[in-house]
C-alpha cells in the first residue's frame, strides 16, 4: 500500500469514530453521568461499534477504574 492510500485509510478510520466527541467532553469534564455510563456498559458489543469506538470505551473503563473519570448522578 502506498503512503497516499494509507493516509486515506487512516483518515477514514479517524472520522468513523462516533464516540470521539463524547469521549473528549467526558475527559474534559472528568465525569460521566451514571445513565450514560450504564448505557455504554450494557450496550451489545456487536457490529455497531468499530475498533475506534471499542478503544474509546476501553479508555473510558480505564479512566473510571483509575479515578480519572467519576461516574456521577444527574440532578
Amino acid at each position: 500500500m502506498n503512503p497516499m492510500e494509507e493516509a486515506e485509510r487512516e483518515k477514514a478510520n479517524v472520522s468513523s469514530c462516533h464516540l470521539a466527541p463524547i469521549f473528549a467532553d467526558i475527559m474534559r469534564q472528568g465525569q460521566i453521568a451514571f445513565a450514560d455510563w450504564h448505557e455504554l456498559m450494557t450496550a451489545p458489543w456487536d457490529s455497531s461499534f468499530n475498533s475506534c469506538d471499542e478503544d474509546i470505551i476501553t479508555r473510558l473503563i480505564y479512566g473510571v477504574h483509575r479515578g480519572l473519570v467519576k461516574v456521577v448522578e444527574e440532578p
